[in-house]
């Protein structure tokens, strides 16, 4: 993923922020674990990603680093959603499947 690609979902994920039931939710739908999210991210551990997900104390992610963590989720075929009840669910793909 390049630069402009990271900096377009940057903004995306300023406008509509995600909460740590949808990372862990994604996370589920993948089939991963944090540490996975890690592995795909810059600057991300899984400390990191536990800690968005309220499942570790400490300093919470900066919104930089919620917003790598949703770059990665959504490049993956999350797709997150944020209507009255927020949630997410895997990206349809053209050909009729879901997007992995």
């Amino acid at each position: 993923m390049g630069a402009a690609e990271r900096a377009g979902a940057a903004d995306r994920s300023e406008i509509t922020m995600i909460t740590g039931a949808q990372i862990k939710e994604a996370r589920k739908l993948l089939g991963w674990h944090r540490g996975q999210v890690a592995i795909r991210a810059r600057g991300i551990t899984g400390n990191t990603v536990g800690k968005a997900e309220g499942a570790y104390p400490g300093k919470p992610p900066t919104p930089e680093q919620l917003a790598e963590i949703r770059t990665v989720l959504e490049a993956a075929g999350v797709e997150f959603t944020n209507g009255d009840a927020p949630g997410v669910r895997l990206r349809k793909a053209t050909n009729g499947k879901a997007a992995t």
